[in-house]
């Protein structure tokens, strides 16, 4: 029997991303039956070993994210585009509110009576839209994360019609090419919607993944030696309504539908929220990454009851004879947080022998914290498809299958810092006891941002974050540092949790995108008809 969603446990599941920015992973197996184990990633656990070089290629560090929110006081979102907006509107139980996987979108539907001859169609729609333009080239996707649709037939009854959409767990697959071939033509003969999408880590390359969170990467740019490139991202979700009456004539068919209004509401996704009891024990102590650094200071201080002076000090630093003191400093990292959580990061020392040969002909001198320096990096991969130059004057349509096959790859990593603190603790120094520390921790304490995103990967899209921190140590007047770095996943707040947003940006692209939606939303309608 399959094992609850809400059972699993999470493993790590991402390798280090590509070495290259357009590498090309082997084929990964084809995503699971919806009954099937789930994997780490199904919660957006997400673990993306970054290592030196991905962070040297992602030369973009835009400020510091803004860490204040007032999550009470946050407005509406606004609506999308819409025609006869004044004769249909949809109007939800919740419509700041920030759902989940796996929940229900409830509302009611105004402009409707169901005892008139007329339907309506509810589709949930979502999609993942990535832009990147480098060297004199630029290239844009649109891939499909799902279309999800609900009739509302004519009734005998003038009750205000509600309605109730669950939002799946996963991407679906579905319409596909039909979906391209309701869509506007391309000028550049590609498909609208894309599809097909190559293996490469971390990025998803088959249906039924992890729906991912709704998110707007704004303009940003990287630059290497050799080029030049800028990309932008967003993933969007939204509840489309579309009133339709019968086809007077039996032309085309008697079952066709004419759609006369039509009305979008943006809806806020995070990701699937773990039960509290599970998400407890994944931020637990035990769940940490430890990093130990062997430290040492070499200073005539350390056998003396006062400062060195200053012609002491300029002696000292030239004196390979002076005694050493030998500790070591451990860090224990979280593995795991939630946004607007506290990241605890437990400090602990511990006195080390000397080399063999030597003694200690002092005391364990105290040891202060004398700066610290905690970042959490995000890092977010973008990859677009193009097809190869095609030498024909009057090139066909693309269609995705072959786009897939013959397409090829561009992905970039943008980084930016979410959080960073320099504040000490209250508490920051160490006092020997009986000649150790070993009973004594300070724990330094970081806020996430409330509006943090997960961690997530889908088509062309992923997510991850990575936790820095440099500490510095003043011993007997001089200073040494230890330097942590580890993944850090992001996870939506646990189930039951209740967040609400504020409006959604949208630029212009976005809004155009939306436009199109409506639009494809009318033209689906008319195909489906009444079932």
């Amino acid at each position: 029997m399959a094992i609850s969603v809400k059972e699993q446990k999470l493993l790590s599941t991402f390798p280090r991303p590509p070495s290259s920015a357009s590498a090309v992973s082997p084929p990964r197996a084809s995503a699971q039956a919806s009954d099937s184990v789930y994997r780490a990633s199904d919660f957006g656990f997400i673990q993306v070993g970054l290592c030196p070089e991905d962070d040297n290629r992602s030369l973009y560090d835009d400020p510091i994210a803004e860490t204040h929110s007032n999550a009470s006081q946050a407005p509406i979102p606004v609506s999308l585009p819409s025609s006869h907006t004044a004769e249909l509107q949809l109007v939800l139980d919740n419509p700041s509110r920030a759902y989940s996987p796996g929940e229900s979108i409830t509302g009611y539907i105004l402009g409707w009576t169901p005892s008139s001859n007329t339907h309506i169609h509810l589709i949930l729609e979502g999609r993942a839209t990535t832009y990147i333009r480098g060297d004199k080239t630029e290239h844009k996707n649109h891939a499909p994360l799902l279309y999800q649709i609900l009739h509302f037939k004519p009734e005998t009854h003038n009750a205000i019609p509600r309605f109730c959409i669950t939002i799946p767990e996963r991407s679906t697959s579905g319409f596909d090419e039909t979906l391209n071939s309701l869509s506007s033509d391309h000028p550049t003969h590609t498909p609208f919607w894309t599809h097909t999408w190559p293996a490469q880590e971390p990025y998803e390359s088959s249906a039924a993944h992890p729906l991912p969170p709704s998110m707007t990467l704004p303009l940003r740019t990287s630059t290497t030696l050799t080029s030049l490139a800028s990309g932008r991202a967003s993933i969007s979700y939204s509840l489309i309504a579309v009133r339709s009456t019968p086809s007077p004539s039996p032309s085309p068919s008697p079952n066709t539908l004419i759609p006369n209004a039509t009305h979008a509401f943006p809806i806020h996704l995070t990701t699937l929220r773990l039960p509290p009891p599970r998400l407890q024990s994944l931020t637990s102590p035990s769940n940490t990454t430890t990093t130990r650094h062997n430290l040492s200071v070499q200073t005539a201080a350390l056998t003396k009851e006062r400062r060195l002076s200053l012609r002491e000090q300029l002696r000292d630093a030239f004196n390979p004879s002076a005694p050493s003191f030998y500790f070591a400093a451990q860090i224990r990292s979280p593995k795991l947080a939630t946004p607007g959580s506290d990241l605890h990061l437990p400090i602990t020392l511990s006195v080390l022998p000397p080399p063999l040969g030597k003694l200690y002909n002092f005391a364990v001198p105290d040891i202060c914290i004398a700066s610290l320096d905690a970042r959490v990096k995000s890092f977010t991969g973008l990859r677009v498809l193009h097809p190869s130059p095609n030498p024909s004057p009057n090139p066909s349509p693309i269609s995705n299958h072959a786009l897939g096959a013959q397409a090829k790859s561009h992905s970039h990593t943008f980084k930016s810092t979410a959080l960073r603190s320099t504040t000490l603790p209250s508490s920051r120094t160490f006092i020997p006891i009986d000649g150790d520390f070993s009973s004594q921790s300070i724990t330094l304490t970081l806020t996430l941002p409330a509006t943090m995103l997960p961690s997530f990967a889908t088509y062309n899209i992923w997510r991850s974050y990575r936790l820095e921190c440099e500490v510095r140590f003043a011993v007997a007047g001089k200073e040494v540092a230890a330097h942590t770095q580890s993944d850090l996943n992001i996870v939506a707040r646990g189930a039951g949790s209740v967040e609400t947003r504020g409006g959604m940006v949208r630029d212009g692209m976005e809004r155009v995108d939306d436009a199109e939606s409506l639009e494809v939303a009318r033209k689906v309608v008319g195909m489906v008809g009444v079932m």
